[in-house]
């Protein structure tokens, strides 16, 4: 389980006039970290929803957050939430993920709480700069075809 429940207190304190919104399921062996954050005024959780309702929410979402462990193993995720807040328009600070380090616009990533805590407050005062370009290299039907490809001379390489 990689959220990082202290950074989440630490952005609920340093942004005490904003709400924190989680989402996403939550498994019992941290259940006791969540109510303990439930217990700041600025943090709500809503459980899991469907991905059809996700973009209606994350649209209001001033800054999508993605607090997750800065640590290597980490470092190599590659966040679907991620691509969704950009797709609604939405900037991002998340833990540093190296997939997406090639991203330039509307994308702050942090290695450090200290880091992460300074993006927000740069992030919070972004104005939003389209990338559907960018975003549409990540298109599942792109990337299907692509490792279609990529499998398809691999396999003929060996013959």
């Amino acid at each position: 389980w990689f959220f990082d429940f202290e950074l989440v207190a630490k952005i609920a304190f340093k942004f005490q006039s904003s709400e924190i919104h989680l989402y996403g399921p939550c498994v019992n062996s941290v259940k006791n970290k969540l109510d303990k954050l439930l217990k700041l005024k600025n943090v709500s959780y809503f459980g899991e929803k469907s991905y059809f309702e996700l973009p209606q929410i994350i649209n209001n979402f001033k800054v999508g957050i993605i607090p997750l462990i800065s640590k290597e193993e980490v470092w190599r995720l590659a966040s679907g939430k991620f691509l969704q807040y950009l797709a609604v328009g939405t900037p991002v600070v998340s833990v540093w993920m190296e997939q997406y380090s090639n991203f330039n616009e509307n994308v702050f990533l942090s290695k450090s709480h200290k880091q992460f805590l300074a993006s927000i407050k740069i992030a919070e005062e972004h104005n939003f700069i389209s990338i559907e370009k960018e975003l549409s290299k990540y298109d599942w039907n792109l990337l299907s075809k692509e490792f279609r490809s990529e499998i398809k001379d691999t396999i003929e390489s060996i013959k």
